[in-house]
């Protein structure tokens, strides 16, 4: 198991220094190390400890990939000095109603990124006295600004789409895990490497996707459900239906729907049935 540890302490200017160390396996000494400084717009009023420590996290492995290139969590260990963020990325919470542990619901949006890209990752809480200097193979400091939240998301037609933790346990439950759910399973049952094959099947099939017009009948029922301004987007081989939003941090994935005949979004080829032609 690879391991990415980090521990945040707050400078006297207000910003935050966000030490790391990424170490493969059992190695003697980590591949990489340093500290990323973390400048937190002021708007965030709470908790700008752990939000800066979720800014770091996610600068490593979102924008620098201190873990691989294009790798997600499976295999990988995130060690955090918050223990809110551990309980934010709860996996039995986040299967069973899209929602970790915790109540802070700031801490929650922040965290986004590891309860979806990072979903198989372990992460656990390893307390800032218990971090031990080491010296590494690459030493690389990093300075970041956070206004808003951070995200992880995938390229489509209409622009990079955040994912939601609604939405990819939508699309575990629908297609990468059916056979299991339909089985009896509940996504309490499905193993955590369903979400991480997810993820990569929606970078496959997401970019595929083209935007269709929602009928005038069930545009009314999607706006009332997920506000003003939804579209969806169709990918026709794996019959997947995506109905896409705008919040205030980015265009998201509100969910993910199997085309089917109880399905009114796509329309549907007329067929031959009991003599007759049926729309």
């Amino acid at each position: 198991m690879d391991t990415l540890s980090v521990f945040t302490h707050p400078n006297q200017d207000g910003t935050f220094a966000v030490h790391y160390k990424w170490r493969q396996g059992e190695a003697k000494m980590p591949g990489r190390g340093g500290v990323v400084m973390v400048t937190l717009h002021q708007k965030h009023a709470d908790d700008r400890s752990i939000l800066a420590e979720l800014g770091a996290l996610h600068h490593l492995l979102c924008v620098e990939q201190v873990h691989g290139e294009k790798r997600l969590g499976n295999g990988i260990t995130i060690e955090v000095s918050a223990g809110a963020i551990r309980k934010a990325v709860a996996k039995g919470a986040l299967k069973q109603s899209d929602a970790g542990l915790t109540e802070k619901l700031h801490v929650a949006l922040f965290s986004q990124f590891l309860a979806t890209r990072f979903f198989e990752a372990q992460v656990v809480t390893a307390p800032a006295e218990k971090w031990t200097d080491e010296e590494v193979k690459i030493s690389k400091d990093y300075a970041v600004n956070i206004d808003a939240p951070m995200t992880a998301r995938l390229p489509s037609d209409l622009g990079d789409i955040i994912i939601t933790r609604h939405a990819l346990n939508r699309f575990v439950e629908r297609f990468a895990a059916a056979d299991e759910i339909k089985s009896g399973a509940t996504l309490i049952d499905v193993p955590d490497f369903r979400w991480t094959r997810a993820w990569r099947t929606l970078g496959a099939i997401l970019p595929k996707a083209e935007q269709v017009e929602i009928p005038t009948k069930e545009r009314q029922r999607i706006l009332k459900k997920y506000g003003p301004g939804v579209v969806a987007l169709h990918h026709p081989d794996s019959q997947s239906i995506f109905i896409i939003k705008h919040d205030w941090y980015g265009l998201t994935m509100a969910t993910a729907i199997r085309d089917s005949e109880y399905c009114k979004i796509v329309p549907k080829l007329p067929m031959y049935a009991g003599g007759r032609v049926v729309y």
